[in-house]
């Protein structure tokens, strides 16, 4: 009895002293699917540290390929590398899906909260098209975010965006083709536009009176004078350089929105949405980083640039459709309080963590500025400016440490309840005129 009591005392001591079987540790996920009409893609680190950064994909022209993406494939990597989960939908349709997206956005976060875990915190981010929308989840649902980061976001929104691209078509056929058959609104054939469009651009670099007016053309629409990361950035006195690189600004994206994406857009809306009745266009001009660069183009093809201006000021103008007009007001504009008039557009009044791209079409001060026939005043939101050229390429270092500082921190601009507060007070506000 004595021996079997020992043996069994030995056998529970060596088994106390063992170690502890290892726990299995959590396996990264993907999941993909479709929600209603739009593809998604979700990942999850194995080792999550409960944020999640929800990706706004930037404009897909109308029927283009159109693959959801949780992230870019670099910040992808990196993301997933420091414990962040990533969610992206591909929306349900293509062009200017803003209404689409807020909704099939919103629908993923649902999802991943359900099918995965609630978010300790989850982090908008966006480019282009998708910084718009970026800004206008934290806008609709402030409650549900805790920071956000637009890159090369249209932060004017949509109406100043399409106004800004409607000023520089108009200025392109008043100046380059008045007799033409160019259609700037209610366009019936965006792609026989575009082929016409891309015929009067042609002729006209071929002279120094159309380049002069070409460079007119961009500086309405604030287009930067450097486009490709492979070539160095033209001098600061090297206009003809800098007009060069504008041309394929123009074409084929500015055509591409100009024309077939506006006839999306109109398709959408019910009809036109932009307008530049009262539009003074030396003002304009007077106003854009690009006014001395047209100023010594023209001295140089022997041109009156205050004529050109009067022609322009001159010219039919161009009504909106309200009903066109409110859609677009609707998806989107960004709203700020009436006593501050410091700022517009949500971006600077929440202390949004913007990022802008020198050389982006859609991403710098200039470009985001919000329209005076808005009643706002130009737009100074916040710019961390990423020496680039290129619209929405591929993101930076810096960048991708904003993004880590961002998940991490919850102080300061990107204190989720200071987004909720101002959330609340701004999307009630409304504060621009009737459209003419």
């Amino acid at each position: 009895m004595r021996r079997s009591t020992l043996a069994f005392v030995v056998v529970v001591a060596l088994a106390c002293q063992q170690s502890p079987a290892p726990q299995p540790q959590p396996t990264p996920r993907n999941l993909t699917g479709v929600l209603g009409a739009a593809s998604y893609e979700i990942d999850v680190p194995g080792k999550w540290n409960g944020t999640l950064f929800l990706y706004s994909h930037g404009y897909v022209a109308p029927g283009g390929r159109n693959a959801a993406q949780s992230a870019p494939g670099f910040a992808r990597t990196w993301l997933l590398d420091h414990h962040f989960a990533a969610a992206g939908s591909a929306y349900s349709t293509t062009g200017w899906a803003v209404e689409d997206a807020l909704k099939d956005q919103m629908a993923l976060l649902d999802f991943f909260t359900r099918n995965v875990s609630k978010p300790t915190r989850v982090i908008a981010w966006g480019h282009s098209l998708g910084g718009l929308i970026t800004a206008g989840l934290i806008q609709l649902h402030p409650d549900r975010f805790a920071a956000a980061m637009p890159m090369c976001g249209v932060l004017s929104g949509a109406i100043a965006t399409w106004n800004v691209e409607l000023d520089s078509s108009y200025a392109f056929k008043t100046l380059l083709a008045p007799q033409s058959q160019l259609e700037l609104v209610h366009v019936t054939d965006g792609f026989a536009a575009l082929d016409l469009a891309q015929k009067i651009l042609t002729a006209a670099q071929q002279t120094q009176q159309g380049q002069a007016r070409l460079a007119l053309v961009a500086a309405l629409a604030d287009l930067p004078g450097w486009f490709s990361p492979a070539q160095p950035e033209p001098a600061a006195n090297d206009y003809t350089s800098q007009a060069s690189a504008q041309w394929l600004w123009i074409s084929p994206s500015g055509f591409g929105y100009a024309f077939p994406g506006r006839l999306e857009l109109e398709q959408r809306a019910g009809g036109n949405p932009s307008w530049n009745v009262g539009v003074d266009y030396g003002t304009l001009l007077a106003a854009s980083v690009d006014r001395a660069e047209v100023e010594s183009l023209y001295a140089k093809a022997g041109l009156n640039l205050q004529q050109d201006i009067r022609t322009l000021n001159a010219g039919t103008r161009i009504k909106a459709d309200p009903a066109a007009a409110a859609y677009l007001d609707r998806n989107l504009s960004l709203h700020r309080r009436r006593d501050d008039r410091r700022v517009a557009g949500f971006a600077q009044a929440a202390r949004l963590g913007t990022v802008g791209r020198l050389g982006s079409s859609a991403g710098g001060a200039e470009r985001g500025r919000a329209r005076a026939r808005l009643g706002q005043p130009a737009l100074r939101h916040p710019v961390r400016s990423v020496l680039r050229p290129l619209h929405a390429g591929r993101i930076p270092a810096p960048v991708l440490q904003g993004l880590g500082r961002t998940g991490l921190e919850s102080s300061g601009g990107f204190a989720a309840g200071r987004l909720r507060r101002r959330g609340r007070r701004l999307s009630r506000v409304r504060d621009r005129r009737t459209p003419q």
